[in-house]
């Protein structure tokens, strides 16, 4: 975005969010006090908020205290209201899936008569959840053959480590939500099955020389050179070939473009993060923070998923592949938020099951501070890196929509997946949501009904 319409963008943020709360004193006006939903569009909003807009930030504490206090005197009657306010002091709307709040908005719309909704606006709205719903099932179980048909070549080699093709699939259509991002999100669901075993692999079950050798094999991308390794490193590393290459083949065919160079550098700098980490392990060394972090963002795999993204990106062109840098910092602030939050929620158990110190370990060994003092500076780290974001985004015109869009999901996945709450709750992996989520997308379509 040129310079000249973010500030303009700024001006009317500020004007709209600001300055109409305001009187001329730069005080909060008596009225705003008793405008629930006034606040709580405030408090949603500021989220959208970038590095140095401090009346924004102001507005947003001042939005928070007093939802905070409607909701500990129940000064509320309206319960759809109420309900709305929880949600946003859990998790703001921006940091949210959007397509995981459909049926919830669906059904407030139903319930709601001063919204005045069209009915047949909310029958579309229904209808687009329904024919949505059905398209996943079936990518789903397309999903889950390719998936079978992997392991059963394998053997059972493979039973060692996480196959999840379900969960990744979900991850999966959290990235790229919409019906005409279907091979968007059957190629995410195929990385992120290999992205868990490769993950274990290094984690747990390789020794040192084996994973160097395994590393080794894809940065030649060759399977000739596994030949010393185990027999479950190269089944892994001979499907997983076969399913880039495949990708970059199609890709090849329909529209004249190689990929391929790019998906061998993702997932090279993926396996080489990997790395890292397990020398850390095995020499027994906690790093600083920022030696965590410098490495930990990639080995996230949000950078691999980017690179898919732009890849497979509706409008994909020469010029698009070759002015990408490996990796603009769009991609570094998108992916720190997912690693922090993943830290947040995992960090003990897997610990616990042989990984390396995580960022709260680290974080507390060289700044000498409780656990809870590292949690609490992780938390602010993750909200100044969507600042960064909510900037990069807004100026990220020359990137296609497909990977603008994914970047901005990856952090939002990361919230669903590991729950940061905006009190003193800690996040954990936040299954029992998961599992509420999996079931509503695949399992429940809406009752179709006058609004």
């Amino acid at each position: 975005m040129r310079q000249w319409a973010r500030d303009y963008y700024v001006r009317v943020l500020l004007d709209l969010l600001v300055k109409s709360y305001k009187d001329e004193k730069g005080c909060f006006k008596p009225c705003v006090f008793h405008d629930i939903k006034g606040l709580l569009s405030l408090y949603e909003a500021s989220f959208l908020s970038m590095e140095g807009e401090d009346e924004i930030d102001e507005a947003k504490e001042f939005a928070l205290k007093h939802l905070n206090d409607c909701m500990r005197s129940n000064s509320s009657t309206n319960l759809i209201l109420a309900k709305h306010i929880a949600l946003a002091l859990e998790l703001p709307l921006h940091h949210r899936i959007q397509k995981l709040q459909a049926p919830m908005f669906i059904e407030h719309a139903r319930n709601m008569k001063e919204l005045d909704v069209d009915p047949i606006l909310l029958e579309f709205a229904q209808l687009d959840f329904n024919m949505t719903q059905s398209i996943y099932n079936r990518e789903l179980k397309e999903i889950t053959r390719w998936w079978t048909k992997i392991s059963n070549l394998a053997g059972g080699e493979l039973s060692f480590a996480r196959e999840w093709p379900l969960e990744s699939y979900f991850l999966a259509i959290c990235l790229a939500m919409e019906p005409r991002f279907s091979t968007c999100r059957k190629e995410f669901a195929k990385a992120v099955c290999f992205i868990n075993v490769v993950d274990d692999i290094y984690d747990i079950y390789g020794s040192l020389d084996e994973l160097q050798h395994f590393t080794d094999a894809v940065e030649m991308w060759d399977f000739a050179t596994s030949k010393s390794l185990p027999k479950y490193m190269k089944i892994c590393l001979s499907e997983l070939f076969n399913t880039v290459n495949n990708l970059a083949c199609k890709i090849m065919e329909d529209k004249g473009l190689d990929i391929l160079p790019y998906l061998k550098r993702a997932w090279l700098d993926l396996c080489k993060a990997y790395m890292v980490e397990a020398t850390w392990y095995y020499i027994g060394y906690c790093p600083t923070f920022d030696e965590y972090l410098d490495n930990a963002w990639i080995s996230v795999a949000a950078p691999l998923t980017s690179v898919m993204a732009l890849c497979l990106s509706e409008n994909l062109t020469n010029l698009s592949l070759e002015s990408f840098d490996f990796y603009p910092s769009i991609i570094r602030q998108s992916s720190i938020i997912f690693r922090l939050c993943n830290d947040l929620g995992t960090s003990k158990g897997e610990l616990r099951r042989g990984d390396v110190s995580k960022s709260i370990q680290c974080y507390m060994k060289e700044k000498h501070v409780s656990e809870s003092e590292a949690q609490k500076c992780i938390r602010t780290i993750i909200d100044k890196c969507w600042k960064d974001l909510n900037n990069e985004w807004m100026e990220a015109s020359k990137y296609e929509e497909t990977f603008k869009m994914v970047v901005i999901n990856l952090p939002r996945v990361a919230h669903l997946f590991y729950l940061q709450s905006n009190d003193e709750n800690v996040g954990e992996l936040n299954l029992e949501n998961i599992k509420g989520n999996v079931i509503s997308l695949f399992l429940e379509p809406l009752t179709l009904k006058e609004g």
